[in-house]
């Protein structure tokens, strides 16, 4: 069955006719033909140069789009984690402040003295610069530095303990170091556990599952003026272990780390 045009149709139709064909000729010819310098060839560019450019800009413009949208996406997913992260740790902040009043109150009735001498040292070396799970400071004997002396960020972060000391250079190894054992408590019920570093700024605690535990609790070393360790961020639970895993990490990052306060007393 033949299609008919009305007449002002009919020659539109034709020229569309016409003009995909030689746009298809036109564009086998660039594909088979040896040269470019060919008349047709050039022709061909010539005739096919505002589709292709035209093709070039869409590409573009949906690659841009779409990686952009992407990074947005990205970003928000970023500052998400960011903000959680920061009501955690102000949240952490908040309780330790509690704390140490607690602490203060319970102290001056003993007529223990809290106070602590510190050294301010700036890191010359992290990871990856240097071994994980270790710090190079730029204070050592001179400054009155000695091997298991507290190492701390902002002086309420537990970072770890001067393993090796020169006369001006000390290195520090993390508390989070692989099977590195650290007395902790769990600042909520006041519950006394074991934290064991799993490298990377990791650590682990194993616990009987009646134990109940809430993430986002504090976790601080144990001593008179404590210190914070973590934060829970993850429990894994097992059905068939009568024990489970509280997970957690260094609550800060260490890649913008660029000074430490040593407690020297």
């Amino acid at each position: 069955m033949k299609t008919k045009f009305p007449p002002s149709k009919k020659k539109t139709a034709l020229v569309a006719y016409f003009g995909g064909a030689i746009g298809i000729f036109l564009i086998l010819l660039l594909i088979f033909s040896p040269s470019l310098n060919q008349p047709l060839v050039r022709l061909g560019l010539e005739a096919t140069k505002p589709f292709l450019l035209s093709k070039i800009k869409m590409e573009k413009w949906f690659r841009i789009n779409s990686a952009v949208f992407h990074e947005k996406k990205e970003l928000i997913k970023e500052l998400d984690v960011l903000k959680e992260k920061t009501g955690q740790l102000e949240a952490a902040l908040l309780e330790g402040e509690s704390l140490k009043q607690e602490n203060k109150n319970i102290l001056s009735l003993v007529n223990r003295k809290q106070e602590r001498n510190y050294v301010l040292a700036a890191v010359l070396f992290k990871p990856p610069q240097v071994f994980y799970d270790s710090l190079v400071i730029d204070a050592g004997i001179n400054q009155g530095l000695a091997p298991g002396m507290a190492v701390t960020a902002y002086g309420n972060i537990l970072l770890g303990y001067v393993s090796d000391v020169s006369s001006s250079a000390s290195k520090v190894k993390l508390i989070s170091s692989l099977n590195e054992e650290t007395n902790a408590v769990f600042q909520d019920s006041g519950l006394s556990v074991v934290a064991l570093g799993k490298g990377g700024e990791n650590f682990e605690i194993s616990l009987p599952r009646s134990v109940e535990v809430k993430i986002g609790e504090t976790i601080t070393n144990l001593e008179i003026n404590p210190l914070l360790v973590g934060i829970v961020e993850r429990i894994e639970k097992n059905d068939a272990s009568p024990f489970q895993k509280i997970f957690f990490r260094l609550p800060l990052n260490l890649n913008y780390l660029r000074y430490v306060l040593v407690i020297k007393s």
